[in-house]
């Protein structure tokens, strides 16, 4: 059952699919297909839950280094949240990541960070705007205590950045390490 799999996201469970497609090709038996779908968490930096505080899930996607993997992060989670967003330009477009923005009713706050804050804020803007647009962290320690301050119990912190890390961290590993 994929309630199983505690990877969150629909593309995940695509990749499971895949990873179940070779595994039986290569004829892995079913039980132990099962026994690693049930435990594998993730990979580090990939949408990884790095800890719980006062029931506030918070997790690291440091990896998402472009608008369609933000998209797919947010579109990972039902749960209210939070999102840390920006970095340095990779000159991507910004208008469908911004759409999905408007778009989300679960969607709490936008922790705009890096460079590419002003260009991310303007695309959202002309989607339609966001009420809860939060500016100015300058580094990993303050961009947690904004998310911190909106956070309530149930919600989830999602650090998936849409761009580079080059403006503030030596490299995306650097920037989900400090969070």
């Amino acid at each position: 059952p994929t309630k199983e799999i505690l990877l969150p996201g629909t593309h995940n469970l695509e990749n499971v699919a895949a990873a179940v497609t070779v595994a039986k090709i290569q004829h892995i038996e079913n039980k132990n297909i099962r026994k690693i779908l049930r435990t594998f968490k993730g990979l580090k930096h990939r949408l990884q839950l790095v800890r719980i505080v006062k029931d506030v899930s918070f997790y690291n996607d440091s990896f998402a280094t472009t608008p369609e993997t933000g998209i797919a992060a947010l579109n990972a989670f039902t749960k209210p949240k939070i999102l840390i967003l920006g970095g340095s330009s990779k000159n991507s477009d910004f208008k469908p990541l911004a759409s999905v923005l408007v778009r989300d009713k679960t969607l709490k706050a936008i922790i705009l960070v890096g460079r590419e804050a002003k260009k991310i804020k303007e695309e959202i803007v002309a989607a339609g705007g966001f009420k809860n647009m939060i500016e100015g962290p300058k580094n990993m320690a303050e961009i947690v205590y904004a998310a911190s301050r909106v956070a309530s119990a149930g919600d989830i912190v999602l650090l998936s950045p849409s761009c580079a890390s080059f403006d503030m961290f030596k490299n995306y590993q650097d920037r989900g390490d400090q969070f």
